[in-house]
């Protein structure tokens, strides 16, 4: 069974509903290990431009004193867009960094933005990064469990039936909406990382265009 995650939703228990970028950093408290952003999809047509080009990814690191207009400028090095919105777009990738960062505390982070169109994520699993953004600006949103659904015995078999418990319900994240997973690496957070995957891609319609950053390691 699934279900799609609401904003009004799972304030409670191991989950937190922001209001704001402010409230995200809450996700520090070693009960919680997932923070929703909720935000109204938006539509840039620079989106389906990539999604229908050849484009698979572009990777960078984005560090504390670095200028976010070095992100921007990368993006458009690699896309090459047309469309009329792709600053926009850019900007949005660059705003994400910016509070991403500091909601890390951290020095560094990796940028992904990616081209989903296989069915590598599909097993349910956990990151074994300190902590990772996640949000999907066109397609599917990332699916997750909640932690009283998971038998965590189960995980890294691949198999999917090992981890969810009976009449467990999987969750999931509205496109472009910010979700903040902990991983197996933040301080003190082994064994309590957030359990998710990737919708599975069956066909071309399937593919997504997925942001990803992750906290690095000091």
């Amino acid at each position: 069974m699934l279900a799609q995650t609401k904003a009004d939703e799972f304030a409670l228990g191991h989950v937190l509903v922001c209001r704001n970028w402010g409230d995200a950093l809450a996700i520090r408290d070693p009960s919680k290990n997932l923070a929703l952003l909720p935000r109204p999809p938006k539509r840039w047509f620079a989106l389906t431009e990539i999604l229908d080009s050849e484009f698979r990814s572009v990777s960078m690191v984005f560090g504390e004193g670095d200028d976010p207009l070095l992100i921007g400028a990368e993006l458009d090095h690699v896309l090459q867009l047309r469309s009329e919105d792709a600053l926009s777009f850019f900007e949005d990738v660059m705003g994400l960094s910016q509070e991403f960062l500091k909601v890390t505390g951290g020095q560094n982070i990796g940028i992904k933005l990616e081209k989903i169109s296989t069915d590598n994520c599909s097993a349910f699993h956990v990151d074994y990064v300190p902590m990772r953004l996640i949000t999907t600006y066109l397609g599917q949103g990332t699916e997750w469990l909640h932690d009283e659904d998971v038998n965590r015995a189960g995980l890294g078999k691949q198999r999917n039936d090992l981890v969810m418990q009976p009449l467990a319900e999987i969750q999931r994240v509205p496109a472009q909406t910010i979700a903040i997973l902990k991983g197996e690496r933040f301080p003190g957070g082994s064994g309590r990382a957030l359990v998710h995957r990737s919708p599975s891609v069956k066909s071309k319609r399937d593919e997504r265009l997925l942001l990803r950053m992750d906290a690095i390691e000091e």
